[in-house]
């Protein structure tokens, strides 16, 4: 891609006003924000997250980490972010990919995991700003990595967090600290040349490591986007060398700055109501429709079968050892949401996974793919499951999809309980209904100071 699509992309995001914004994208963006900032504050009561923010507390510095009592330099509070908002699988991606239907598939771009957290520290240490201005470097920005995502085709076993979102961390940070337009664009070019090389095998193995891709990718945007401002060059023509033929095999120019501004790639992006790897979700959203309003007793279920496509058969071990792992097994999740009526903090606890009864039925979980769903990929992800319980009585349900995308969003009330139970975990009840209400009314507030002292425990 030549210097100046990236300039066009800049420029985009500089002049766009949230008055040139539709509505209806713009409350997109508002619930998008809220679930970025839901899923940092639920991976922020994680022990794991909170042993490294404590590590890396340096009182001196002003950048907060959010949902913890500490304080750190802005590029240790837009890593630790990113880890966080990563470490329960609970955050959106964007757009079904052309090429989602081949094994492994294209994952999604995740730019707004890794913006927020570097925009949240930027803010934090270096200027006031207003809710209104938030919201618009937000939407920006993750526009700008949204297309990148769909524009560009990850070579098989490419994982996208540390990828695409690179750049549009850069991109926040930039807005926020003013930098005319050639600068921004410098740095989403500095930001494409600092990527990670990541695997989706090592997501789908359980390896823990894989949460810090975002957090890398959010810190390494941020750096890029101070290097811009102190002479650092990236080499010409990098997001060809590196996203367009390293990473990738292919680039879709014409889908990357096609309608910009009229049509809007980041209101594509799904909110996920299970925390966990998207190709799940259709199969737990056909379970969680025969369940009872109260959790079932896992030793009345005498097996469970899930008809799948190829992809989310293959995440079929009973057994994962972590709770990453268990967040890419059918047969865990499944029994999770059995247990718990939810797939989301509770059901992936130490308690959890060493719960017998929830062991015993992931065992009793069958995983099938199913020829003729796989072959409806990448536009439907039809899944079918049937119950069959021990006094005999047989229930099946069918989906063509997960709930979250745009065409079956959560409702509100979804939305701000996901938030509520998220943010709860790390900042007590009390405050994740403050910082709620400030978000309900973000573009009006003058200053982020209220907000940003809601988010610290």
């Amino acid at each position: 891609m030549s210097e100046q699509r990236l300039h066009e992309l800049a420029a985009f995001a500089a002049q766009t006003s949230l008055r040139d914004v539709p509505e209806a994208v713009l409350e997109n963006a508002r619930r998008s924000f809220t679930d970025t900032l839901a899923c940092i504050l639920g991976g922020a009561s994680m022990q794991p997250v909170r042993t490294l923010a404590s590590v890396l507390h340096s009182p001196g510095h002003a950048a907060r980490i959010i949902g913890t009592p500490y304080r750190s330099h802005p590029y240790h509070a837009a890593f630790v972010g990113g880890v966080a908002g990563t470490w329960m699988d609970a955050d959106s991606g964007g757009t079904k990919h052309p090429a989602g239907g081949r094994v492994p598939p294209v994952p999604t771009a995740h730019p707004a995991v890794h913006l927020l957290p570097a925009l949240l520290a930027a803010v934090g240490a270096d200027r006031a700003m207003g809710g209104e201005e938030l919201l618009r470097i937000y939407l920006v920005s993750h526009e700008a990595g949204a297309r990148i995502g769909s524009a560009t085709r990850l070579l098989p076993g490419i994982h996208p967090h540390g990828v695409h979102g690179t750049s549009s961390a850069a991109l926040a940070v930039g807005l926020a600290r003013k930098l005319e337009t050639a600068a921004l664009a410098r740095s989403m070019e500095l930001a494409t040349a600092l990527p990670l090389v990541t695997a989706l095998h090592v997501a789908m193995s359980g390896a823990t490591v894989r949460n810090a891709y975002a957090g890398i990718g959010a810190r390494n945007g941020m750096m890029a986007a101070e290097a811009a401002t102190h002479g650092v060059s990236a080499p010409g023509g990098a997001f060809d060398a590196v996203l367009a033929r390293g990473l990738s095999d292919a680039i879709d120019e014409v889908r990357l700055l096609a309608r910009l501004g009229d049509d809007w790639e980041s209101s594509r992006a799904y909110i996920k109501p299970h925390a966990c790897a998207r190709w799940i979700h259709p199969a737990l959203d056909a379970v969680a429709s025969l369940l009872p309003p109260e959790p079932l007793d896992p030793e009345s279920v005498d097996s469970i079968e899930v008809r799948t496509f190829r992809f989310a058969a293959m995440m079929n071990d009973p057994h994962p050892a972590t709770d990453l792992g268990a967040k890419f097994s059918v047969p865990y999740s499944v029994a999770a949401l059995v247990c718990y009526g939810r797939v989301e903090l509770e059901a992936f606890s130490p308690v959890a996974m060493a719960r017998p009864d929830l062991r015993r039925l992931a065992e009793r979980v069958r995983v099938l793919e199913d020829p003729e769903y796989t072959a409806a990929l990448p536009e439907r992800r039809p899944t079918t499951v049937t119950i069959h319980s021990r006094d005999g009585r047989v229930a099946s349900s069918s989906v063509e999809g997960g709930r979250g995308d745009p065409e079956d969003p959560l409702t509100q009330e979804e939305l701000e309980g996901k938030f509520m139970r998220l943010a709860g975990a790390s900042l007590g009840a009390e405050r994740a209904a403050q910082s709620l209400q400030l978000l309900r009314r973000l573009p009006e507030l003058p200053s982020l100071d209220p907000l940003l002292e809601c988010l610290t425990p």
